[in-house]
């Protein structure tokens, strides 16, 4: 503080200098915003957000009163820890220490009324932050976004494609189907996009393709050559893929299709 006033007394900036130094800062925390996102101490106090909370072991489970979420808390409690669990043997570690934070809202409405975005569900590394929709008609309370969460704090940024793929992976279902039957159907007609497509354009796919196909092909990474395998792929993204297979990536889809198909039927009785 001494040290501050010293400098202002040597040199008093002018009222541009100090206009021009507030509109850069304003810039920067603009720029850092997405990049870190809201706090947990943040979202608890967003206006038109009355929060009721609850602790697990490993998680505190904010809600709004006279909701969904409350009637079936108990149920959420023991499912995010159940999701806890899942993920940890996903990524081969035994334990994750930081306490995450989620946040369960009753519909996107007040999903987009709380971060400006119309979603299910929201993963905020940075923060240990998860937000998901819980109703009636909507059930995004899984091991996804927590997956995000972990997955990222402990190995860094990734491809959008593994680390969707790896998150919808860590349900191991999509839209209550099983991965490679959803995958499989897909290729049957002609609508799963060629991987090397899909390793450089996730985001350019639609979303009800490239993120269960992401996901079958990463289970199927994961299922044939391991954890270690995921992980330097994660690190390395999709140019690791040959080094870490052995194979070109036209050969380990070809392998990948050979697995999602289903075993043709003997004619023999």
């Amino acid at each position: 503080m001494s040290r501050a006033n010293r400098v202002e007394t040597r040199s008093r900036p002018s009222l541009r200098s100090a206009v021009a130094s507030l509109l850069a800062f304003t810039v920067l925390w603009a720029a850092c915003a997405p990049l870190f996102g809201p706090t947990a101490s943040t979202l608890s106090g967003h206006p038109g957000f009355a929060w009721h909370s609850v602790k697990t072991a490993h998680f505190r489970l904010y809600f709004e009163r006279e909701s969904f979420a409350e009637r079936h808390i108990d149920a959420l409690k023991e499912r995010a820890e159940q999701s806890r669990t899942r993920v940890l043997a996903l990524l081969g570690v035994t334990d994750y220490s930081a306490q995450v934070t989620v946040f369960v809202v009753g519909s996107r409405a007040r999903m987009k009324a709380l971060i400006g975005k119309e979603v299910n569900g929201q993963a905020i590394p940075s923060r240990n932050v998860i937000l998901v929709v819980v109703s009636d008609s909507i059930d995004a309370f899984s091991a996804h976004e927590l997956c995000h969460v972990v997955a990222k704090s402990l190995w860094g940024d990734a491809d959008d494609w593994i680390n969707e793929g790896l998150a919808v992976y860590a349900d191991d279902r999509w839209q209550g189907r099983a991965l490679h039957a959803v995958a499989n159907y897909f290729l049957g007609r002609r609508e799963l996009v060629p991987l090397s497509v899909l390793l450089q354009r996730f985001d350019d796919r639609p979303e009800v393709v490239s993120y269960p196909e992401a996901g079958s092909f990463v289970k199927f990474l994961y299922e044939s050559y391991g954890i270690g395998a995921i992980k330097q792929v994660w690190i390395g993204g999709a140019a690791a893929i040959p080094r870490v297979t052995g194979k070109s990536i036209d050969a380990i889809e070809r392998e990948w299709h050979d697995r999602i198909a289903p075993r043709r039927q003997s004619n023999n009785r």
